[in-house]
């Protein structure tokens, strides 16, 4: 089994919790939190970030980081 070398520095902003990810998905409750954080960065940056752009990947991490974001805000931007 390959480790994955990505991993986050402890002021990583995440999107999704290893919670969310294991409540709303098929992955098994038993899988290292530790696990999932890296790949759960790792997908951000690989995915989402080149979708949303730059400046609106770093505005919404400075809100979920700040306790700021109003998800109807961002939900008008996304559709326009």
């Amino acid at each position: 089994m390959s480790q994955n070398i990505y991993t986050p520095s402890p002021s990583t902003v995440f999107f999704i919790d290893s919670v969310y990810l294991k409540a709303n998905t098929a992955l098994n409750q038993n899988v290292d939190d530790k696990i999932i954080v890296q790949n759960i960065k790792y997908a951000q940056d690989l995915y989402i970030l080149p979708i949303l752009g730059s400046t609106l990947y770093k505005q919404l991490e400075a809100e979920i980081s700040g306790g700021t974001i109003r998800s109807e805000e961002h939900t008008s931007e996304l559709q326009s």
